[in-house]
């Protein structure tokens, strides 16, 4: 299911809570390749275990997986953990490579290069590669694909107009492509996005999903029901974890991916139930379901208190605005 348009917080609402996400996974600081001290789980680890609870914003589901589509934070943080990104967001919210080794910029500020990691595989052997990223990013701004939030990747030369054009009735894809234009494969490895003017922030913008990286060839046996397939078998994912159970009830579990090409997260799998109210999943967390859970404003005095949490509270930059009708 869609989700719908609502009222959207700006990119680093979404992000913030990602980077944190992230860190918690790799034990201290971003894993790979950021520099951190080698891990002492205290856990062994068949133990290694994480059950957070949350808010599901589709009556107690995800709305999507799929990247080119993702509106919700929450949509976010599961899409990231198995759809890698050429870049990310390190603890202070600095933009830093990831799936790309290093990036460069022409001197007029119009050519961004990126040189990709090699040896990068999906969880079922298949690469992940330049013709990956070109693929998925002309994906999400094809008009066929219906993302509402393909403004995200406008920088591009021609990419507003591409994705505006209408998209032929019945069609799967459009014909036309922004590959080859102004997103070129330089080789398997280099990746060259041309924008229309020079944009400061296009390295931010690229962190939302709609430039992550997604399999071409689900894709194109499940058309648009492929994020429904995406725990079948033994599971898929292309970061550092794959899903293995989605069942559109509230339960996802994500496997620690042993193909991921950095150092691998100490959580070697995650359980997330979502709920489609506050109320009903703050009880579950009292009641000693789960390791993460989020009070209702009227118990955060209690939430401090409560012998089983180590309560934390962290800022977050957010706006929100009333629409005339």
């Amino acid at each position: 299911m869609r989700a719908p348009r609502r009222i959207r917080s700006w990119l680093w609402q979404t992000v913030a809570f990602v980077a944190l996400v992230l860190t918690l996974l790799a034990g201290c600081g971003l894993p790979w390749p950021f520099p951190q001290p080698t891990p002492d789980p205290k856990l062994p680890d068949a133990q290694q275990i994480m059950q957070p609870l949350e808010i599901g914003p589709n009556a107690g589901d995800l709305a999507t997986l799929d990247p080119a589509l993702v509106n919700f934070g929450v949509d976010y943080d599961k899409a990231q953990l198995i759809f890698p990104g050429l870049v990310t967001l390190d603890k202070q919210q600095h933009i830093v490579d990831w799936a790309a080794e290093k990036h460069e910029v022409s001197s007029d500020g119009l050519t961004w290069t990126f040189h990709l990691r090699k040896g990068m595989q999906w969880s079922d052997g298949a690469p992940i590669d330049a013709a990956t990223f070109a693929y998925s990013i002309n994906r999400a701004l094809d008009p066929c694909t219906g993302s509402d939030v393909a403004s995200y990747l406008y920088n591009i030369k021609g990419a507003q107009g591409f994705n505006s054009s209408p998209c032929p009735v019945g069609a799967k894809s459009s014909a036309n492509s922004l590959i080859g234009t102004s997103i070129v494969i330089t080789d398997p490895f280099t990746l060259k996005l041309t924008l229309e003017r020079p944009a400061g922030y296009f390295l931010a913008a690229l962190s939302y999903p709609t430039s992550w990286a997604v399999p071409k060839s689900l894709i194109d046996q499940y058309g648009e029901k492929w994020t429904d397939h995406l725990a079948d078998n033994e599971g898929f994912g292309g970061n550092l974890f794959k899903l293995t159970r989605w069942d559109h009830q509230g339960h996802l579990d994500f496997e620690r991916n042993e193909r991921f090409w950095g150092q691998k997260p100490i959580l070697r799998r995650l359980e997330y139930t979502l709920y489609r109210d506050t109320d009903a999943e703050w009880s579950n967390y009292k009641a000693g379901a789960g390791d993460i859970g989020y009070p209702t404003a009227t118990e955060l005095a209690n939430a401090r208190s409560l012998k089983r949490s180590n309560f934390h509270q962290v800022p977050e930059l957010d706006f929100f605005y009333l629409v005339p009708n």
